[in-house]
């Protein structure tokens, strides 16, 4: 009786030890999940830009007002953009109000860097200075002509950081009916 009463002991330790000897997982997985942004700035943007390059066929300057939503890490939309430009010697001038869509690339260069390409689409007017002269006064008149039509804008570049914008934009306007390409420099709020 005694032999079976240590033996029973006995046993029962060795099952014991054994069922704690079993490292038992009470900590928990965690997981860490981190979402890329890659400078995606979700909200509303405004976006001062100023360009200089060829307008209508003669070194021009432009600036630019955009009011900009990022919608996605991708995209954004250009939901009103006021745009003049004109000619150094002012003999004419564009004023436009578009609408458009910026794409963007993933960042690179050190995740400080990343591309992008707009298309934007609307309203152009064309001031020109209008020469009439009249035969019966024997004078020349200068007068403000405006031409209104169809504006398109394309534009590819770089955006560095969050607020620093690089590029080149061309210009089409169905009332002047001409190109015009200009380099670009914007900062955004």
């Amino acid at each position: 009786m005694k032999f079976s009463k240590l033996f029973l002991t006995a046993f029962g330790m060795v099952i014991a030890l054994t069922l704690s000897a079993q490292p038992a997982d009470t900590t928990e997985k965690q997981t860490v999940t981190t979402v890329d942004k890659g400078g995606y700035d979700k909200g509303y943007h405004i976006m001062p830009e100023v360009k200089i390059g060829s307008c209508y066929g003669y070194a021009g300057f432009g600036a630019n007002l955009v009011l900009e939503h990022e919608f996605h890490k991708y995209l954004a939309w250009d939901i009103v953009s006021l745009d003049f430009s004109a000619p150094f010697d002012f003999g004419e001038g564009n004023i436009g109000l578009k609408t458009g869509l910026r794409g963007f690339t993933s960042r690179f260069w050190g995740d400080k860097v990343r591309g992008f390409m707009s298309l934007a689409a609307g309203y152009d007017c064309n001031i020109r200075e209008h020469v009439d002269y009249d035969k019966t006064e024997d004078k020349i008149h200068f007068k403000n002509k405006g031409v209104s039509g169809l504006g398109l804008s394309v534009g590819i570049g770089l955006q560095i950081q969050k607020h620093i914008f690089l590029g080149y934009t061309m210009e089409y306007s169905t009332a002047a009916k001409f190109t015009s390409h200009y380099g670009k420099f914007g900062y955004r709020f």
